[in-house]
């Protein structure tokens, strides 16, 4: 009995030291044996390893996934040509060497994203204070990537982390420089619609005098057709007259005298003194030709 007790006992301290000694390592993360406080050595494959119980080993993880540090809020910062610039960054970074990362802030990830946030605040600025504000702004925006990038290196490498990536997310002028440069458009915009106003005008009085022009050309060319045509008429008239008259001369004056008559009288109340022994007024007294006999 006291035999069966003894393998029960040494199978239970068997297994709790199997149980201490095996640990498992995931993916995306590396583990540090250490053993009275000294690095032993350092494990990156994922799966299920072993080590010495505690604790005369110990087992720490560190997360080597990608990930993202950004700045709360935009920052001002003043640019070469003393223009004065609202700004934001981000970083993406992740632990390099497990070993430095552990050892120089023992493993405080906030500690470590204090120093990485004051870092590209320090680096954006120098970054922003070479160029001008223009180029930050611009198509320059890849040199100041590359320039944190750089500058935060030194920073990175002594706390075992890479820096994959470090760029501005957001850029602007100050409110400032905002107001001016608003204030310089909306005088530009005056400027431009003033002049737009003006060339109307020009226009309009242009094609004003240009239509007042032709339409004197056409007046002109109107009457003076209107002459020709008129003395032509007349001509025509005196022609058809003479004829007339050439064929009964006669007819011809009592027929002038109708006209003259007929032109004459305009009104009902119109009042005629003619000679009783006129043609015109034996005409009106007896309308019919007497026959010649």
């Amino acid at each position: 009995m006291r035999r069966l007790l003894g393998v029960i006992v040494a199978l239970f301290l068997a297994l709790s030291l199997l149980t201490s000694a095996a640990f498992t390592v995931p993916q995306n993360e590396t583990a540090l044996i250490f053993r009275m406080g000294k690095l032993q050595r350092t494990i990156i494959t994922p799966g299920l390893h072993f080590k010495l119980p505690g604790p005369l080993q110990q087992v720490v993880l560190i997360d080597r996934r990608l990930r993202l540090l950004e700045l709360e809020t935009s920052q001002q910062f003043v640019a070469q040509d003393k223009t004065a610039l609202m700004a934001n960054a981000y970083v993406r970074w992740r632990v390099a060497n497990p070993d430095k990362y552990y050892q120089s802030l023992d493993s405080d990830l906030a500690a470590l994203q204090n120093r990485l946030r004051q870092g590209l605040v320090e680096a954006l600025s120098e970054e922003i204070s070479t160029r001008a504000a223009r180029d930050v702004l611009g198509a320059g925006q890849e040199a100041v990537a590359a320039g944190l990038r750089n500058r935060m290196k030194t920073l990175a490498d002594a706390s075992g982390v890479e820096i994959v990536e470090a760029r501005i997310r957001q850029a602007g002028y100050g409110d400032e420089v905002r107001e001016a440069v608003l204030g310089r458009m909306r005088d530009r915009l005056v400027a431009d619609a003033a002049q737009l106003r003006m060339d109307g005008e020009t226009e309009v009085a242009r094609i004003r005098d240009e239509g007042v022009h032709e339409s004197g050309q056409i007046t002109a060319i109107g009457y003076r057709d209107a002459e020709k045509i008129r003395g032509d008429g007349a001509a025509a008239a005196a022609e058809i007259y003479s004829r007339a008259y050439s064929q009964d001369p006669d007819f011809y004056r009592f027929y002038r005298g109708i006209e003259t008559f007929s032109s004459t009288f305009g009104r009902e109340r119109d009042t005629l003194v003619i000679d009783s022994n006129s043609d015109f007024f034996r005409f009106l007294k007896s309308p019919v030709p007497t026959q010649v006999k």
